[in-house]
């Protein structure tokens, strides 16, 4: 037992194990044993054997055993050591102080990684706070960049419109002479020109002439609305009059056209408060390009109508050649004419579509355009409810345009 005692002190353990010669467990003897012993049998003990002592009966686990299931093992038992076993041979001892050292590392190690990530996080925070820092200072210069970039492009349009303005009235002038003295040329009111060569000429020079002012009227209107310097007259207007006054001024390209033209117009709907020059600007490019891509026998319809909640709406629906659905958003831009083999043979500056969209936008109102290839093209014009007559207007009669497009 002596010997016993000195190994518990040397080792600072408080129990042993006890092997058979072939290597078996035999029993536990642990220092609440030998106390046990020392109390009941006094200094005798210390001459006694372990295996007198030892108990033999002996709680033990498998090396596959979980440590929770070890713990709850010692708790059912009322121990603190438990000896791990295969096939009867001892492999170790668990006590329940390397439960606690291993739950402590357990602990520790997890405190560490909780660090580490904690550390990592702030980091990436860090990171990504410097990252954002960096973007939005590139976004505000990039805006700074974009915003005079924008600035410069919208001073160089108002330049070019003013001198398009400019040059607009520089040309009318001279040509409004040219136009003049044509036409007393070509009916040759001042005497015969000699032959009739010339009197043909002269016709050209005023059928030119009379193209280019049209040219030059239309760059002046969208010079206008670009620099937002148009101005409306406002009125009421009978569109059903307005109308059929625009198709008498095209009767003779109608009748040359070989097409027929009908018009479809609400009788019940009310007067259109607009300026009524513009809305025959518009009626006559838009009726004018119907009747110009219609071929002989064909038809162009006008149709108009006007309720409180949709508005006014003017409709020009042709059986020409139509656009292609890609080709319309060209159509609609200034100079924008589309090209293809079914177009290229028509004239024409791509002016007209464009400058119609705007001047009916001055008036609030919105152009559509749908059209298919071989079928034909329909023009939509619709104007706000607050344009048919009888309405309340807050805006005056004389009323400064916005901008273009």
């Amino acid at each position: 037992m002596s010997q016993v005692i000195e190994l518990l002190s040397n080792q600072y353990i408080g129990t042993v194990m006890l092997t058979a010669p072939d290597g078996t467990l035999a029993g536990i003897l642990s220092e609440r044993d030998v106390i046990k012993a020392v109390s009941k049998h006094g200094d005798k003990a210390f001459g006694m054997r372990a295996g007198e002592l030892m108990i033999k009966t002996v709680v033990s686990c498998s090396p596959e055993m979980s440590i929770e299931g070890v713990l709850a093992l010692m708790s059912a038992h009322t121990i603190r050591h438990v000896p791990v076993l295969c096939d009867g041979r001892i492999l170790g001892l668990i006590s329940v102080r390397d439960v606690l050292d291993l739950q402590k590392e357990l602990l520790i190690a997890d405190a560490e990684r909780r660090k580490r990530a904690q550390e990592e996080t702030l980091r990436a925070k860090e990171e990504l706070e410097r990252a954002y820092d960096g973007l939005e200072s590139k976004i505000e210069e990039r805006t700074k960049e974009l915003r005079t970039a924008r600035d410069a492009a919208e001073k160089a349009n108002q330049s070019k419109s003013e001198l398009l303005a400019t040059i607009s009235h520089e040309l009318r002038t001279p040509l409004v002479g040219i136009i003049g003295f044509s036409e007393i040329l070509h009916s040759e009111k001042l005497g015969p020109l000699g032959s009739a060569q010339y009197v043909e000429y002269a016709g050209d020079i005023n059928q030119s002439g009379q193209h280019l002012l049209a040219l030059i009227n239309s760059l002046l209107d969208l010079s206008k609305i670009e620099s937002g310097r148009e101005e409306l007259f406002e009125g009421n207007i009978n569109l059903k009059g307005a109308i059929e006054a625009t198709i008498r001024m095209l009767r003779t390209r109608i009748a040359e056209q070989g097409i027929t033209v009908t018009c479809e117009i609400d009788p019940e709907a009310p007067a259109l408060y607009a300026d009524e020059g513009k809305i025959r600007q518009v009626l006559t490019n838009l009726l004018g390009n119907a009747i110009k891509f219609t071929k002989p026998g064909g038809k162009v319809t006008i149709k108009a109508w006007a309720r409180a909640d949709s508005g006014y709406v003017i409709q020009i629906a042709d059986s020409g050649i139509g656009i292609a659905a890609q080709d319309i958003p060209k159509a609609l831009a200034r100079f924008g004419q589309v090209d293809s083999p079914m177009t290229r043979k028509y004239e024409g500056t791509g002016l007209g579509l464009p400058l119609a969209k705007s001047l009916v936008e001055l008036h609030g109102g919105c152009l559509d355009l749908q059209s298919e290839v071989g079928v034909g093209t329909t023009v939509t014009i619709r104007f706000p409810g607050a344009r048919l007559a009888g309405q309340a207007f807050s805006e005056p009669k004389l009323a400064a345009a916005g901008g273009g497009d």
